[in-house]
């Protein structure tokens, strides 16, 4: 899937970046660990999200039930302006 191949890329871009970046020590300079590794821990976060959304997008969404929600949308929009109109005149 190359969705999946491009944000796998651009994940380990980051992480490889803070690795490096961590084992100059020049960059980090006043990082403590905890917070360094709160960063991979938001980052993980992140890429967890992404593969959550992935497997929902994956999944098709049922015909009749679309075509339910088709045909009540229509239904509300056609019937909400004319009980409106007839509720504001009571």
């Amino acid at each position: 899937d190359p969705r999946r191949r491009r944000v796998q890329v651009v994940y380990r871009w980051a992480f490889d970046t803070i690795m490096q970046i961590g084992d100059k020590q020049e960059g980090l300079a006043g990082v403590m660990p905890p917070e360094l590794s709160r960063v991979y821990q938001v980052l993980a976060d992140g890429h967890l999200g992404f593969l959550q959304a992935l497997r929902y997008s994956e999944v098709p969404f049922p015909f009749p039930f679309a075509q339910t929600l088709q045909v009540l949308l229509v239904f509300f929009m056609i019937s909400s302006p004319i009980i409106l109109v007839i509720w504001l005149n009571s």
